[in-house]
């Protein structure tokens, strides 16, 4: 990784970590408006468009008063901020921002498509036949 990749990567992971605290401050009023700043800035800085449909997703799912948006809301009482902004910073920067680009280069230079997520079960037993 370069040093501009590092310091894109490290900037990001800061804003991430402000944004978490901000809404953590009171989650019922600053998660819509963190949000809708977040969506206007995606659009100021030329996310990628899988990027905006997710933060549009997001916006429009805690914009209504849903189940899901009181989830979130007491996903942020409940939780302690530092382990919030460490998944933030591991789902969004690392698996989202750099790790989907990576994903799509390595499917179209392997020919195969990379899963995003993977659950290791260890209560089964292995398919493969190995020797």
């Amino acid at each position: 990784m370069s040093i501009g990749e590092e310091i894109k990567r490290r900037a990001l992971s800061r804003t991430i970590e402000w944004f978490i605290g901000y809404v953590y401050k009171n989650p019922e009023e600053n998660l819509k408006r963190g949000f809708e700043t977040l969506y206007r800035l995606s659009n100021t800085l030329h996310f990628d468009q899988l990027f905006k449909d997710q933060i549009k997703n997001v916006l429009d799912v805690i914009s209504s008063d849903t189940p899901t948006k009181q989830y979130v809301v007491n996903l942020f009482k409940d939780t302690r901020k530092d382990i919030l902004q460490k998944i933030a910073v591991n789902f969004i920067v690392n698996a989202g921002w750099y790790g989907v680009p990576k994903q799509r280069n390595i499917t179209v230079k392997e020919g195969f498509k990379v899963p995003w997520f993977m659950l290791v079960d260890p209560t089964e037993r292995c398919n493969y036949n190995c020797i």
